[in-house]
């Protein structure tokens, strides 16, 4: 069992409706105690109704910091007002762990929570939907989920090692996206901007992304760069070129007070192949924690692009959201801490659009007039369209579902990545 419904009037198992519980236990360790030898390696229990009872003592913890609290032998961590609760009990081979969901608490949001339905028997069905597309539970929120299920699928040999609490106070400021107004120019006269926006920008990069899969090796003094090695390296570079008609590819972040930068294996690589080229002065390292790189993310990218593919609603939006969102949690502590992983996954995003806008310089002379994250906008001829305007290098698809090409660009949110 992965997926159980705890309702007044009704209960479900794995998207089997049944009748309602005839008793409650005591307290959530019984609950506990009592459904986790049903359930696999992880599980989860939605609440309705008086349910929400065993938990809510719990989630209703006031305060902004999280808190170790205990139900017996299993334990948790957790933010004040958490809906998810994930408990654990024992190690090893004796450890479980079971997720307890209140949905009477639960806030409709296409963010957070793209898979709540009307109620809490819609809901259980869209959680069970999710299990028998990905293989494990929907977990909290979709970083959650995503982060879940990347720790427990992992095989063995595959699952990489990290250190815990990295140690990011040696490190300087983090790479970062392209912002509006980091970057731009004017509109020529007779032309109008069409944005053109990168489809699941963060879904290609996972896709591809190979970054260091066991504890980060810190190495000090002048040393030479090795792109078969993830992670973060201080570096001496040379500015860009203010002849070159494109945007910094190392981005705008922050420059240590030194005269250094933090940048990563990515954005290194691409440095190092314009430098070869003749269009940057090049780079010298100063210090490092990288360790060997590892593909480790396409099996979990291959699946949210497969589920997205099919269209069988709500997972397709909430596959969306994980990708977009899994990334944001390894820089803070969780179920997995690497900030290497993080500023590598943003890095990789912004150098794949910045190959994309190189290309579509070197091939139609096209120089962007601003850059918002994965969106560029070029200037195109007044009366000319949206798609024959576009660089001829760009591969369009309007309906923003094949990876690599352009759909036309909609501001989102503040909040909102992709």
């Amino acid at each position: 069992m992965h997926n159980l419904l705890l309702a007044d009037d009704h209960s479900m198992t794995d998207g089997i409706q049944r009748p309602p519980a005839t008793a409650q236990p005591p307290d959530t360790a019984a609950l506990l105690d009592a459904v986790a030898p049903r359930m696999y390696a992880e599980g989860v229990i939605l609440l309705s109704g008086s349910w929400t009872r065993l938990v809510a003592p719990y989630s209703a913890l006031p305060g902004e910091e999280w808190t170790e609290v205990t139900a017996g032998e299993w334990t948790t961590r957790l933010i004040p007002g958490d809906v998810w609760i994930r408990w654990v009990r024992g190690t090893g081979k004796e450890r479980r762990a079971v997720w307890t969901a209140e949905y009477d608490r639960m806030e409709p949001s296409v963010r957070n929570a793209p898979l709540l339905g009307p109620d809490a028997l819609s809901t259980a069905r869209n959680l069970n939907a999710w299990t028998r597309a990905t293989g494990w539970p929907w977990a909290g929120r979709p970083g959650m989920a995503g982060n879940s299920y990347l720790v427990n699928t992992w095989s063995t040999g595959e699952a990489p090692r990290w250190n815990g609490r990295l140690p990011a106070s040696t490190w300087g400021p983090c790479e970062v996206p392209y912002k509006p107004g980091q970057w731009s120019r004017p509109c020529p006269a007779g032309h109008v901007p069409r944005g053109y926006d990168l489809n699941r920008a963060y879904l290609s990069a996972l896709m591809n992304l190979e970054v260091a899969a066991e504890c980060l090796e810190f190495r000090a003094g002048r040393h030479d760069f090795d792109a078969k090695r993830g992670g973060l390296w201080c570096v001496e570079s040379c500015p860009w070129p203010a002849s070159e008609p494109l945007p910094d590819p190392a981005g705008y972040g922050d420059v240590m007070p030194d005269g250094t930068r933090w940048l990563t294996t990515q954005t290194l690589v691409l440095l190092r192949q314009l430098e070869e080229a003749g269009r940057y002065g090049g780079f010298s390292v100063r210090s490092s924690y990288t360790a060997p790189a590892r593909r480790l993310f396409r099996p979990f990218a291959s699946l949210l692009r497969d589920i997205i593919a099919k269209g069988e609603t709500p997972l397709p939006h909430a596959a969306k959201r994980v990708y977009q969102v899994t990334h944001g949690a390894w820089e803070r502590p969780g179920l997995i801490h690497r900030p290497d992983w993080y500023r590598a996954t943003v890095a990789m995003a912004r150098v794949n659009l910045w190959r994309r806008m190189d290309q579509a310089f070197r091939t139609d002379k096209m120089i962007p007039l601003s850059i918002d994250t994965d969106c560029v906008t070029y200037p195109v001829p007044e009366g000319v369209g949206w798609a024959e305007g576009a660089p001829s290098a760009f591969t369009l698809d309007p309906e923003g579902v094949k990876l690599g090409a352009f759909k036309p660009y909609e501001k989102k949110p503040e909040t909102e990545t992709s």
